[in-house]
């Protein structure tokens, strides 16, 4: 059947249901040109395309289950133009109410859950070239005045950590940290390196390197650990 449709469904695009055909519970999907075959191998041979499916195919059997077009599109409907696609779904989703569907608007995550399976090859591609390339979007970044005024508010309501965690972060309970101007004077005292780094803009990261190496953050303070008496 796999080998059928690949052959058959070639280069078109539409939209499916997958009936249980014990107990009529139905789920109903799109694919763009060329996909189709692909929705049906991943729900109904790997289960990998629902959590739902894959449990329900479990329980009934795989022979249980028919895979259905509803409307078959031979003009060819990629990424760029799938909307189209997600608009006609959505009405079959709101006329159907499948049970089997968590979401009700084609093209959203609302409501989404991963299999293990899929976690697993998000994980294992979430390279360290997109981690570097995330981390860096605010870098060098500043932000305005309000907006740093409302992060410094929600930094002052956060809970604080439990001892465990923050031993965990190789912070102390009770070391606060104190930014020093470049003539030595107390600029900012704070009871934790997150709610300093929030007053001055950086990342809790860049204040332990500063700690670390003696070097001034933003070439105007001194970063340091109030020594506990």
């Amino acid at each position: 059947m796999r080998n059928i449709l690949e052959k058959s469904l070639i280069n078109k695009s539409g939209i499916y249901m997958i009936v249980n055909l014990v107990n009529k519970k139905f789920y109903v999907g799109s694919a763009t040109s060329n996909k189709l075959h692909i929705r049906f191998k991943a729900h109904l041979l790997y289960c990998i395309g629902s959590d739902i499916i894959a449990k329900a195919v479990e329980k009934s059997g795989l022979l249980n289950f028919a895979f259905v077009i509803i409307e078959l599109y031979d003009k060819e409907i990629n990424n760029k133009d799938k909307k189209s696609l997600w608009e006609i779904e959505t009405e079959y989703l709101k006329r159907l109410n499948p049970p089997y569907n968590i979401l009700r608007f084609a093209g959203t995550s609302f409501g989404l859950k991963h299999s293990d399976i899929t976690k697993k090859y998000m994980k294992d591609n979430y390279s360290q070239e997109r981690k570097d390339f995330i981390r860096n979007l605010n870098k060098g970044k500043i932000f305005p005045e309000e907006v740093r005024e409302k992060m410094r508010q929600n930094a002052y309501k956060r809970s604080s950590m439990s001892l465990s965690t923050r031993k965990k972060c190789g912070l102390s309970a009770s070391k606060p940290v104190t930014a020093y101007s470049i003539d030595g004077s107390v600029y900012r005292n704070e009871p934790s390196m997150t709610k300093l780094a929030v007053y001055l803009g950086v990342n809790p990261k860049t204040l332990r390197l500063a700690i670390r190496s003696g070097k001034l953050v933003k070439k105007k303070w001194l970063i340091k650990f109030d020594v506990i008496q």
